[in-house]
């Protein structure tokens, strides 16, 4: 049997058991009920959406993507890369056929080791970034620039880094370190090259037609010189260019508020959806980051206790808890910058040797 029809059996029977109302179901999962719509299926995959049932959570819809797979245990692929300390479990993922009558194909999929590679210690600190990145290719409406694209090019920064033992460039503001990866992008689809992370023999950027690499490359130049050239006078330049008009003005307002009280009024009298809040939190972490020692995209690195501002062990998950934690790391780097004297400023920066631009200095 073809595996969709095996996955769509297992689809049917599972909804079959849920509760139904009117067209959609519900689940309960620890006394919270969520309303599922009916699964939709393209190719081998189904995507079953998924929202809370209480009103004032009701925009909070996750999409949630099924798709059948194999793992074989303990496997070498000869030209594929071998990460130390890694599995060697592999898996492979249905996927369709371009051919009109053609049968489902499988494809290779690394999840796990990419996962792991983006969670060990400092690693950690590129995956805000990589969703930072993938909110300001959605306002662009780059429909071609996948998410594993983005993925990727930090993957290989990840592992250029880590041979180099260079953990300070993880331990850089996230305002640096996001406009650092920008311009690795706009790198990479300048030369329309981006190399399969676990096999660099295949190019991903190669079904790119020359058109759309110089228009994404020409806008990625216009917004990257647009940020070096206001950072220093607008603390939201970056959020504007990933943030709707109404979501900066919400940023805005919270920037400007006093205390974690009006931080926290702010917040919940915006008329914006949820979605557009988490959003806001999102950029928000990029925002306190955001002050003149990221001018030109500098990635300073310095020896103090406040060095590792922003990262705790355990991320705030809700909006109020969030915004507190916003609040402690603007006090944090208020502090820090009083720190931080002008004549230190040549030696730190030469700990990052992949950069080489000059630091505006100011009196």
């Amino acid at each position: 049997m073809e595996n969709s029809q095996w996955m769509e059996k297992v689809m049917s029977k599972t909804y079959d058991r849920l509760k139904k109302v009117d067209k959609n179901y519900e689940l309960t999962v620890e006394d919270k009920t969520y309303v599922l719509k009916q699964y939709k299926k393209s190719g081998p995959a189904f995507t079953i959406y998924v929202q809370p049932k209480d009103e004032s959570e009701a925009d909070h819809i996750m999409n949630v993507d099924l798709v059948p797979c194999l793992e074989f245990e303990d496997i070498t692929l000869d030209g594929y890369k071998q990460i130390s300390n890694m599995t060697n479990n592999i898996i492979i993922v249905a996927k369709p056929s371009n051919e009109p009558d053609g049968h489902h194909l499988w494809r290779l999929s690394f999840y796990e080791q990419e996962k792991k590679m983006l969670q060990e210690n400092e690693a950690g600190k590129l995956k805000p970034i990589i969703r930072l990145i993938k909110k300001l290719r959605d306002k662009l409406e780059w429909k071609k620039l996948a998410s594993y694209y983005i993925e990727t090019l930090c993957l290989h920064e990840l592992d250029a880094r880590k041979a180099e033992n260079d953990i300070q460039f993880f331990r850089a503001p996230k305002a640096s370190l996001f406009i650092y990866m920008l311009e690795k992008l706009r790198e990479a689809i300048s030369l329309k090259k981006l190399p399969y992370f676990w096999h660099e023999k295949y190019n991903l950027f190669a079904n790119m037609t020359d058109k759309m690499t110089e228009n994404y490359a020409n806008r990625l130049k216009s917004i990257l010189n647009l940020i070096h050239k206001n950072i220093s006078i607008n603390r939201f330049i970056i959020a504007e260019q990933m943030l709707s008009d109404s979501e900066v003005s919400a940023l805005r307002a919270i920037g400007n508020a006093e205390n974690v009280a009006d931080l926290t009024t702010s917040m919940e009298d915006l008329d914006i959806s949820g979605s557009q809040k988490a959003d806001i939190s999102e950029v928000e972490s990029i925002d306190v980051m955001n002050s003149s020692e990221t001018s030109n995209a500098e990635f300073d690195t310095f020896d103090s206790p406040n060095q590792d501002i922003g990262n705790t062990a355990a991320e705030p998950t809700t909006i109020k808890s969030r915004i507190e934690f916003i609040c402690k790391e603007l006090t944090a780097l208020s502090n820090l910058k009083n720190e931080i004297f002008e004549e230190e400023k040549e030696k730190l920066r030469k700990s990052c040797m992949s950069l080489y631009i000059t630091l505006s200095t100011r009196k």
